[in-house]
């Protein structure tokens, strides 16, 4: 692999996140269902730190979150 095959496209990271966003807000029902399941909240809590190193690096690269599904999360 070079170095420019290396990075993703806009669209794979684009794709990532929709696919993050996804199990996100699977996690986020399953929270809202089980809210006395240590798993299930632990979860939920796991994916919006995800979701929120996202926007920082996104945000750190100069990208807009609006074009990544982000801006109103």
């Amino acid at each position: 692999m070079t170095e420019e095959t290396e990075v993703l496209s806009g669209a794979a990271i684009k794709y990532i996140i929709a696919l993050i966003l996804d199990n996100a807000n699977d996690a986020m029902k399953d929270a809202a269902e089980n809210p006395n399941e240590e798993f299930y909240q632990g979860r939920k809590f796991a994916y919006e730190k995800i979701i929120e190193i996202i926007q920082n690096e996104l945000e750190a690269n100069d990208m807009e979150l609006k074009e990544f599904y982000l801006e109103n999360i």
